[in-house]
C-alpha cells in the first residue's frame, strides 16, 4: 500500500499530535526515521523517511523542540576577565566549526536572552507594553524566528510586545532584510503595535540632520511617525558588521551610493566596524560630512551606548562568524577596548566559541604588537 503524503487535511490538533509521536520515537525511544516508519505503519499511519523528517522540522518549528548549543563557562570566564564585563551579561555558545550552523546556535541564544530580557522589564512594570528595537540583516531575521518559536513554547508574556524598525534599509536587492519584512514572523497573538519606518534607505548626511531636525510632519511623516516611538524602546538586539568584509551590508550601502574607493575610504577614516548601519573608529563614532550618503536610523551610535547605560534598558550585541565563514572578532576587540568605554554600544555580549577564541587570542598578542 502507497504511504501517504504529509496530509494537507489534517487539522492542527491532529498534526501536532502526529508531529509529538514521532518527536517521541526519535527522541526519547531513540528510533531511527526507518524504525519510525515501521511503528507508524503498524498503526495504520504510512509515512516515509523524508515526511518522519518532515515532522521533525514541524517540531523544531513549532516549539516542541529547541537545539540548544551549550555555553562554554571557560572561555565566558576569560571574556569576562579579559575585558572586565559583568559576568551574567556575557554568553559564549559553544557551536560546531559549520559556520552556518553556528549562526543558527548564536541566533537561538540571542533569543533566549531577548526573552529574559524583555521578562524583566515587564517584571518592573508590568502595566506597559514592552518596546522591542529591530535591526536589519540576516542575523536579526533568524533571531526573529527564534524568538517566535519561544514566545509560543514558553510561558506566556504579561503583555503583547510593540515591535519598532530601527531602520527602513537594506540594499536594494535584498529587501527581505528589512526589519519591517520581520514583523510578521512574530504571530499577532504576542504583538500590541508595529511601528515601521517609510522612508528613502540612503540620503546626504545634511539632508538627513535636516529631516531628523524637523518639526514638519507632513513632508517627513515616514521617519517622524517612527521618531515618536524611540522612547518606547526597551530592548534591542543587533548584530557586529565589518565594512571591511565582502558581504557586510553597510559595506553593500557605501557601494551603493556610488563609492568605487570603498576600502581606501574605510582605512582613510579608520573605520573598524558598524552597529546597525553605524559606523565607528577608535575615536567614538564616525559622522559623515554634511555631503556624504549615509543609511536612514531611528538610533545613532550614542543612542545605543545611552540605552545601554539606563537601567531596565537592554541592547543584545550578537557577534559570531558570518555564514561565509568571516571573523569579527577585530571589531568586536575595538568596542571592548578598556579604555575606549565610550565604544560600549551594548549591555549584554552574546558570541560563539570560535570568536571567542580569535578575541583571547587577539587580547593575548596585544602587547607584542604594541612594542
Amino acid at each position: 500500500m502507497a504511504r501517504e503524503r504529509p496530509s494537507l487535511r489534517r487539522s492542527r490538533a491532529e498534526a501536532d499530535a502526529l508531529t509529538l509521536q514521532v518527536l517521541d520515537l526519535f527522541f526519547r525511544q531513540k528510533k531511527k526515521p526507518s524504525q519510525i516508519v515501521g511503528h507508524l505503519a503498524r498503526q495504520g499511519i504510512g509515512l516515509s523517511r523524508a515526511q518522519v523528517h518532515h515532522y521533525l522540522l514541524r517540531g523544531r518549528d513549532q516549539g516542541f523542540v529547541r537545539l540548544v548549543a551549550p555555553s562554554n563557562n571557560q572561555l565566558h570566564d576569560q571574556i569576562v576577565e579579559a575585558f572586565e564585563l559583568r559576568q551574567h551579561t556575557v554568553s559564549v555558545v559553544d557551536v560546531p566549526p559549520d559556520a552556518f550552523s553556528s549562526a543558527e546556535y548564536v541566533a537561538e541564544k540571542s533569543a533566549a536572552v531577548v526573552l529574559d530580557l524583555i521578562r524583566e522589564v515587564e517584571r518592573v512594570d508590568p502595566t506597559r507594553h514592552v518596546g522591542l528595537g529591530m535591526g536589519t540583516g540576516r542575523f536579526s531575521l533568524t533571531v526573529t524566528r527564534s524568538l517566535n518559536r519561544l514566545l509560543h513554547s514558553e510561558k506566556p508574556l504579561l503583555r503583547r510586545l510593540r515591535l519598532i524598525a530601527l531602520t527602513p534599509a537594506a540594499p536594494i536587492e535584498r529587501p527581505q532584510y528589512c526589519p519591517v519584512s520581520f514583523f510578521n514572523l512574530i504571530n499577532d497573538h504576542f504583538v500590541e503595535q508595529r511601528v515601521g519606518m517609510f522612508t528613502e534607505p540612503m540620503m546626504k548626511a545634511g539632508d538627513f540632520e535636516r529631516m531628523r531636525d524637523s518639526s514638519d510632519t507632513q513632508s517627513h511623516f515616514g521617519f517622524t511617525h517612527a521618531a515618536r516611538h524611540k522612547a518606547d524602546i526597551d530592548v534591542v538586539f543587533t548584530g557586529l558588521g565589518d565594512p571591511g568584509q565582502k558581504f557586510d551590508l553597510y559595506r553593500s550601502f557605501l557601494i551603493d551610493s556610488g563609492r568605487n574607493d570603498v576600502d581606501a575610504w574605510i582605512r582613510e577614516k579608520g573605520i573598524l566596524g558598524n552597529v546597525q548601519y553605524r559606523p565607528f573608529t577608535a575615536d567614538g563614532p564616525y559622522r559623515e560630512s554634511e555631503e556624504e550618503m549615509r543609511p536612514v536610523t531611528l538610533l545613532e551610535f550614542d543612542d545605543f551606548r545611552r540605552l545601554a547605560e539606563q537601567k531596565f534598558k537592554y541592547v543584545i550585541l550578537a557577534v559570531r562568524k558570518s555564514e561565509h565563514g568571516e571573523s569579527r572578532a577585530a571589531a568586536l576587540r575595538a568596542l571592548l577596548n578598556k579604555k575606549a568605554t565610550h565604544l560600549r554600544a551594548f549591555s549584554h555580549l552574546v558570541i560563539d566559541s570560535q570568536t571567542a577564541k580569535e578575541l583571547i587570542e587577539l587580547e593575548r598578542r596585544a602587547p607584542e604588537s604594541s612594542d
